[in-house]
């Protein structure tokens, strides 16, 4: 499979944050999605995830819509499953580059509940800590069309994200 390295996560960041959303959400079920020809977990994808990766070509976008269309938030790097997501009306945690976030902006034709960290390299810590505050209704912020996420992980991760602004522009 061919996988963009500067639009991806390696995969040992993605098996940490869904370890990470399995112990702090029990209750949740995780879905993996996304093609095989791209896919990390073309050869099974972690216990107790369903797997949506190896379904049937002929029903892989209706099973992916569906999905969606009942998941309580969609969590990954820009991608177009992302933007699918944001079209079936399921709230999206997206981190990507910041020159980016404009797209995840624009192509919300639904005004999906949409998070965009603008981070490619973020921590799985992180984007585990914005997934419980939308899961919680605490961010973002009611009212607050143009929020920066950095505020809800506190002081360091503002710190943090001026850093990666300044390095990554």
């Amino acid at each position: 499979p061919v996988r963009r390295p500067d639009k991806n996560w390696p995969k040992a960041r993605y098996d940490e944050l869904i370890q990470r959303l399995k112990r702090r959400r029990p209750n949740h079920r995780i879905a993996i999605l996304g093609d095989p020809r791209g896919a990390y977990y073309v050869d099974g994808v972690p216990s107790g995830c369903l797997d949506l990766v190896n379904v049937d070509p002929g029903i892989r976008l209706d099973a992916h819509i569906a999905v969606l269309n009942r998941a309580a938030l969609a969590v990954g790097g820009m991608s177009g499953g992302m933007v699918l997501a944001l079209y079936c009306g399921c709230p999206s945690l997206v981190f990507g580059f910041v020159n980016e976030q404009h797209m995840y902006d624009r192509d919300n034709y639904l005004r999906t509940l949409l998070v965009y960290y603008p981070y490619m390299t973020a921590r799985a810590s992180e984007i585990s800590r914005l997934a419980d505050g939308m899961l919680e209704g605490r961010i973002p912020p009611p009212d607050r069309p143009q929020w920066d996420p950095t505020e809800y992980l506190g002081l360091l991760a503002i710190g943090l994200g001026k850093v990666r602004r300044f390095f990554s522009v």
